[in-house]
């Protein structure tokens, strides 16, 4: 996470898309969740 966070200040045109999703899948758990955004209403799942 490190190298990767590095990596955007410095050079963030460098960083593919796979790399991110690699970062976002070692790094945080996904949780199902419920939001609202204005009218739009949105379940979990």
């Amino acid at each position: 996470m490190k190298e990767f966070i590095k990596n955007l200040k410095s050079n963030p045109i460098t960083i593919t898309f796979a790399e991110t999703m690699e970062v976002i899948e070692n790094n945080y758990i996904f949780t199902l969740t419920a939001f609202t955004n204005g009218e739009l209403k949105n379940k979990a799942g």
